[in-house]
């Protein structure tokens, strides 16, 4: 085999070969061109070529060796023929219409050796044809949701994002793209490999699982760089890619989960597959005959997958809830579909995955990492408890305006989106990670997320977890066990941000103003009081002033905070997000399905139409007020 860099080879880079000769002189070509401290042997799989292609590459480099296959053994049945002829400490999968740059193996490797329970890394992988753009294939990163849609940072279903730096952190990531992948070979041997009854496309995905089960991390490397024409093989609109990539996702799914959470995702799964079917009838007739063709293949294919699951669930060390960590736990293509999301990052409560630190321990103090403006007021929309979701984006519209100083803490605002939404705009957990105090405050609280004011005091930390802000949602009806414990909660110097909400919220959700239009006022009486249990709310603002005030704190209003919507299409918008509350309070948040309490697109639209708003004093069918609250000194 030929060796590049001196001494001893470390890395086997192995690059299976189909067709396409300009392609595949232009990656060797570029891979001697850029200079390497990291010593490589290079070997050719040649998957059943017959165009000469391979011929003309040993022309230009005489020293590369090459596997010849009979037959097309696809991606899989490639890369591990080529894997079993190798025996280097690292394995590196380049596809042959790869272009990589200066300093590529050197970043992959230098990471590899700086963690030994890294499995698989992957590098920025940017277009070959608009080099200022992510590239499909892997993008900034490689991530999935619960129902196994795979996407990456910058890529979202066939929208690519141009690459501005925004994801140039080095994080922990689902999958890494073999577009480009390094593998250590130790991982290689305990997973077995790429499973070869994928063939192409998804395999990669499947070993990055398999490889996470077994107790493997898979990262991201920015500092390393490469260029992808992408779909040379297959473009993406051609059947056979489309019936690969449906078919092979499912059979992840099958292999991977548990008994217990296949139960519950694999008929949603099925489900959306068959509503993609009928959806793209008419628009995209190629996909849905994709999809009619992969749920056959799959059931031919049972008893295979079922051994295959097997081997898996009995080598497996690594549970689902730890791997449900990992995953976006909404659903990717609908929200791209439905409700017109185009960026990774847009996606609602993507920042628990999209920002994961590769190396937490290694953030130095202060460093920064500039992050794109969010939507915040949508975001929290997607975030908040149902029947008061209107309100609570209201409450950041407000609060946004607001100098939040570290560490936040926020009292019973769910499931502590609050802070991480209202933090200036930006998740609070990335704000954490620039400062090393203040991260260890965030290990001896909760995480800055959710205050159980029914707890004592004492059940807190001490001084050194008391945090300089303290937000308060108006989902709480607790003013004077919030006054008791703000000593507890806050810095001397500490400001407590209180959305106090008006109870005369009650009037418009549903069915309150309905009885009293048929004249059941005491039956309305007994609803309105029976939400406003249900949610936790119905604390006047005389009273959170009051109490507040006894404390010793001193109160002013920051802002009034209305949504100047009629109430008939108030209580139609709470009602449809009212349905999904008791499903996501009996299964305690541990959802299987998306949070179908989300207001959706016509609460979006809403938004949109400005009818979030501060109105004037009296107006506006909810209304708020905002309290800022400190200690008199």
């Amino acid at each position: 085999m030929s060796d590049a860099g001196t001494g001893t080879p470390r890395v086997s880079v192995i690059i299976p070969h189909r067709a396409g000769t300009e392609v595949l002189l232009g990656c060797l070509d570029a891979l001697y061109a850029a200079p390497s401290s990291v010593p490589f042997e290079v070997l050719i799989v040649d998957n059943g070529s017959a165009d000469g292609s391979v011929d003309a590459a040993l022309a230009r480099h005489p020293g590369v060796e090459v596997l010849r296959l009979a037959e097309n053994q696809g991606f899989a049945g490639g890369c591990n023929r080529g894997i079993d002829s190798t025996r280097r400490e690292y394995v590196l999968l380049l596809n042959d219409d790869a272009e990589v740059r200066a300093g590529w193996l050197e970043a992959l490797v230098g990471a590899a050796d700086s963690d030994p329970t890294l499995a698989a890394l992957q590098p920025k992988i940017r277009s070959a044809t608009r080099r200022d753009h992510f590239e499909y294939s892997g993008a900034g990163g490689g991530l999935m949701d619960l129902y196994g849609y795979p996407f990456s940072r910058g890529r979202l279903m066939d929208d690519v994002e141009a690459d501005r730096g925004q994801y140039d952190d080095s994080i922990e990531i689902f999958w890494a793209s073999g577009v480009c992948l390094l593998l250590r070979r130790a991982a290689l041997e305990e997973s077995g490999g790429f499973d070869e009854l994928f063939f192409a496309y998804m395999e990669e995905i499947d070993l990055c699982w398999r490889l996470q089960l077994l107790g493997w991390r898979i990262g991201y490397v920015p500092t390393a760089v490469v260029h992808h024409i992408g779909g040379y093989s297959l473009d993406r609109r051609v059947l056979r890619r489309m019936l690969l990539n449906h078919r092979n996702s499912v059979a992840m799914l099958i292999k991977n989960y548990s008994a217990a959470w296949l139960a519950g995702v694999l008929p949603v799964r099925i489900a959306l597959e068959l509503a993609i079917l009928g959806a793209a009838l008419l628009r995209n007739p190629r996909r849905s005959l994709a999809v009619a063709l992969a749920l056959p293949w799959l059931l031919f294919k049972l008893p295979p997958l079922l051994r295959a699951r097997r081997r898996v669930q009995r080598t497996r060390r690594v549970g689902d809830a730890e791997i449900a960590a990992r995953l976006y736990l909404g659903m990717a293509p609908v929200w791209y579909f439905a409700f017109g999301v185009r960026r990774s990052c847009d996606l609602p409560d993507i920042d628990r995955v999209l920002h994961r630190p590769l190396w937490p321990e290694r953030l130095a103090a202060g460093s920064r990492l500039e992050l794109e403006p969010r939507d915040h007021r949508a975001a929290y929309l997607d975030q908040a408890p149902a029947a008061i979701a209107l309100v609570r984006a209201a409450e950041v519209r407000a609060l946004s305006a607001c100098d939040f100083v570290r560490p936040v803490l926020d009292a019973r605002c769910g499931d502590g989106t609050f802070a991480r939404v209202l933090f200036a705009g930006w998740p609070v957990e990335r704000a954490l990670a620039q400062d090393e105090r203040d991260r260890a405050r965030a290990a001896s609280t909760t995480r800055y997320g959710r205050i159980d004011l029914a707890a004592e005091a004492s059940a807190h930390p001490g001084e050194a977890a008391r945090a300089n802000t303290l937000l308060v949602s108006a989902a709480t009806a607790a003013p004077l066990a919030l006054a008791a414990q703000l000593p507890g909660l806050l810095r001397a110097e500490g400001s407590a941000f209180v959305v106090a909400v008006d109870p005369a919220v009650f009037e418009c959700f549903p069915g309150v103003a309905a009885l009293r239009r048929l004249g059941a006022r005491r039956a309305a009486g007994w609803w309105r009081a029976a939400l406003a249990w249900l949610f936790h709310a119905g604390a006047a603002p005389d009273d959170w002033r009051l109490a507040l005030e006894r404390a010793g704190y001193r109160v002013e209003e920051v802002a009034r905070i209305g949504l100047p919507v009629p109430p008939a299409r108030l209580e139609r918008l709470a009602l449809f997000a009212l349905c999904g509350e008791p499903l996501r309070r009996a299964l305690r948040r541990r959802l299987l399905f998306p949070r179908l309490h989300r207001l959706g697109a016509r609460a979006r639209r809403a938004l949109a139409r400005g009818e979030v708003a501060a109105p004037a004093a009296g107006d506006g069918a909810l209304w708020a007020r905002l309290w800022r609250a400190q200690r008199v000194r």
